[in-house]
């Protein structure tokens, strides 16, 4: 992911605990989630023009076992059109190609859940 030339790798196999799904934080001063679904292997990264990180969450799953997101109470299918955030672009690759075009890149590990 990348936010006004500053980038940050998302590693996706620390987020394939459930618990560990859905990761938000602030990229100069702009609200960044990633979700990643492991059993249909999708990710989906998101922003808002909120000062603060937005505080979307794992949901569940749906009836065919694909991540859903959890957004003010209300619930959203992943890929859904209706959740109100704003999708940002993103570049899935693997850490050494990411690192090696931006060797100055921060490197984001979701937090241990217990």
């Amino acid at each position: 992911v990348e936010v006004d030339q500053t980038q940050c790798a998302f590693i996706l196999d620390e987020m394939k605990d459930p618990a560990r799904h859905v990761v938000n934080l602030v990229l100069n001063e702009t609200p960044i989630s990633v979700a990643y679904c492991d059993l249909v292997d999708c990710v989906r990264v998101v922003t808002d023009d909120s000062p603060t990180p937005i505080p979307l969450n794992v949901g569940g799953l749906d009836i065919d076992n694909q991540l859903v997101l959890l957004l003010h109470g209300t619930r959203y299918a992943q890929e859904s059109a209706d959740l109100p955030l704003v999708d940002h672009p993103f570049n899935r690759t693997t850490l050494g190609d990411w690192k090696n075009r931006f060797p100055e890149t921060m490197i984001c590990v979701p937090p241990e859940v217990e």
